[in-house]
């Protein structure tokens, strides 16, 4: 395990955002989601649930799949490629990342899901310990 101090993270996450893409939880406009650092963002490692899940990094809402084309009476097919650049996931919380231990086992298994599987292989999830889990959280038994 490696600790830093929180007077450090900035010199960390600009550090991880030259080598890729680092999500975390940012806030704006009085709500806590997961967004693309940038040294303005204001971080917010304190809130305890973000409103949505970092899922939504292996799982969007909405993607292509395939795309046809039709010429001279053919239609042509085609799929798109399953690279993904290597990203980072700042802050995860304990239950989030049960969660997406839970997907991996639903996502890869056969038949393996293969965009899910391209994201989940490009992602390095970094985890955060809950400083004062809510008497619902069930946290501690995940650990």
């Amino acid at each position: 395990m490696h600790k830093i101090s929180a007077k450090h993270l900035p010199n960390l996450f600009a550090r991880i955002a030259g080598e890729m893409e680092l999500y975390l939880p940012v806030q704006q406009d009085n709500v806590v989601n997961y967004a693309p650092w940038q040294p303005s963002a204001h971080v917010d490692l304190d809130t305890l649930k973000t409103v949505t899940s970092p899922k939504q990094l292996f799982l969007p809402s909405s993607e292509e799949l395939y795309s046809a084309t039709s010429a001279g009476g053919e239609i042509s097919i085609s799929l798109p490629p399953h690279q993904n650049s290597p990203f980072a996931i700042f802050g995860v919380k304990a239950c989030d990342a049960k969660g997406i231990e839970i997907l991996d086992s639903v996502y890869l298994s056969q038949p393996v899901d293969k965009f899910y599987e391209s994201r989940r292989s490009s992602a390095t999830i970094i985890t955060l310990a809950c400083n004062k889990p809510n008497m619902t959280c069930f946290c501690k038994h995940l650990v």
